[in-house]
């Protein structure tokens, strides 16, 4: 009798103690997240749209859902001596929703803000290192030059 029988003030703790899970949660998934979310935006800037965000989306998720019912499933145990309440699994995902909808939407709007220079970064440091090659291209070429003059001399297309 005592397990099934909680105090109104005991069951409005668990509440909010279920609400301030599914937040820390979801900030922690959010920070996990971020900067995967900036390679997705990377992508997304330089034109490959489908392939990456479907994968990173479905692995995050899968991953995600695994994690966050464990902890919840911990939670349970350990605050209400694993007595089930429904209300303490609602309020979780009240209070992932609530970070969504508030400090969720803000790391999306940082994520493609800290895409932009992360973008134009990797272009600079590519264009720099090609500009470094740019010789090396040039000893290729000049060898596949000499190369099909060989071959040509040697099969008498070109006369002598």
């Amino acid at each position: 009798m005592d397990a099934v029988f909680t105090s109104p003030e005991r069951q409005g703790l668990l509440l909010l103690y279920s609400l301030a899970l599914g937040a820390v949660l979801g900030l922690l998934f959010g920070l996990i997240r971020f900067p995967f979310e900036i390679v997705k935006q990377v992508f997304i800037l330089r034109g490959k749209k489908r392939v990456f965000p479907f994968v990173y989306n479905m692995v995050s998720d899968i991953s995600q859902s695994v994690v966050y019912t464990a902890a919840v499933v911990l939670f349970i145990y350990a605050a209400n001596e694993g007595v089930i309440r429904y209300f303490m699994i609602a309020s979780s995902f009240a209070g992932t929703a609530l970070y969504h909808i508030s400090l969720g939407r803000l790391l999306l709007k940082a994520s493609a803000a800290a895409a932009l220079p992360v973008h134009a970064l990797s272009v600079f440091i590519y264009k720099g290192i090609k500009n470094l090659l740019r010789p090396l291209y040039g000893i290729r070429e000049n060898k596949k030059v000499k190369l099909y003059i060989i071959s040509k001399i040697r099969t008498s297309f070109v006369r002598r």
